[in-house]
């Protein structure tokens, strides 16, 4: 079955989470939050160009973009490209 969203239309995003997940929960090392920090720095300051043309604005004016799937697919280009020199 496929469905077509369309602007406008209602949706829904389901995630499953186990009701007791069996997580061991560790500090991240000072290392690993100053690569985090870069990174966030690094999204916030080229958040309009990732967004670009991909921007709306809900009924309750929460501001969306698809950042996020923006970087997905060049991600996904580029595994595609490394799996393609091997």
């Amino acid at each position: 079955m496929t469905h077509i969203f369309r602007r406008g239309e209602p949706f829904i995003c389901l995630v499953v989470i186990p009701a007791d997940p069996n997580l061991d929960l560790q500090p991240m090392s000072e290392e690993e939050a100053a690569q985090r920090e870069m990174r966030a720095r690094r999204l916030a300051a080229n958040r309009d160009r990732l967004a670009e043309g991909t921007r709306w604005v809900s009924s309750t004016n929460t501001v969306f973009d698809g950042t996020y799937r923006n970087m997905a697919r060049a991600a996904r280009a580029k595994q595609k490209d490394v799996i393609d020199k091997l």
